[in-house]
């Protein structure tokens, strides 16, 4: 929690839900989403929570970290605009002179690269990196510093679902509380998120993020130029 709220000071100013006072014409609260309600949420911090009347929040769930800004009136606030902690446009993308591959079930490499990552080993003279649990973060350094995160998915994954995870820098987990390290937090921001999952393959990019969605095709990423393909 601690960590996301950081990451919402960067970018607005805000006040704890305690010293919201009632009548106000406008003011940012950061909190948790504790529960969806008929018309909105209810939001919390350590010093309390408030119901927020929202029309466009389809895309928060419960264990969202976000600011709300707008007036409070009788004890409920009317939520005027979001802002989610999301990825930095200003940051170094990762770049490095080297391919890599990533292999979602257990095959032979597809074609040559110079890293190979795969749920199980493989035979390859490349570096074979087993990702053997989920969430993992890993940093690759080789002429330069990749990060990635593996995420393997329960249900199906659309670009845009992987999208809104990244704009909150959380990745769909079991609702409770998050504590500062968690693994489903998305910090550092990756340069490649790569989601095992169910449903078609795909590659998106988002804010220098390489996003690639596999299933079953195997997927080539120039970690130069990082174009990335399935094959």
């Amino acid at each position: 929690y601690e960590t996301i709220k950081g990451l919402l000071l960067s970018k607005t100013s805000a006040v704890s839900i305690s010293n919201a006072r009632d009548g106000a014409a406008s003011v940012s609260l950061i909190g948790m989403v504790k529960q969806a309600t008929e018309g909105g949420f209810i939001l919390e911090d350590v010093t309390g929570e408030i119901e927020v009347v929202c029309e466009g929040g389809k895309n928060i769930e419960e264990g969202d970290v976000i600011c709300v800004r707008g007036p409070i009136k009788n004890g409920r606030m009317s939520c005027k605009g979001i802002v989610y902690p999301d990825v930095p446009l200003l940051r170094a993308i990762g770049r490095t002179e080297a391919a890599m591959l990533l292999i979602p079930v257990h095959g032979k490499p597809a074609t040559a690269a110079d890293i190979v990552l795969s749920t199980e080993p493989v035979e390859t003279e490349a570096k074979n990196i087993v990702l053997d649990s989920s969430p993992l973060h890993l940093s690759i350094y080789k002429d330069g510093k990749m990060n990635i995160l593996f995420y393997k998915a329960e249900n199906e994954t659309s670009q845009q679902d992987a999208i809104n995870m990244l704009k909150k820098r959380l990745l769909r987990r079991p609702h409770g509380l998050l504590a500062d390290g968690d693994a489903f937090l998305i910090d550092p921001v990756p340069d490649i998120f790569w989601i095992l999952g169910k449903g078609q393959d795909w590659i998106e990019t988002y804010k220098g993020v390489t996003i690639i969605h596999g299933s079953e095709k195997q997927a080539f990423v120039d970690l130069k130029t990082r174009e990335a393909k399935t094959i």
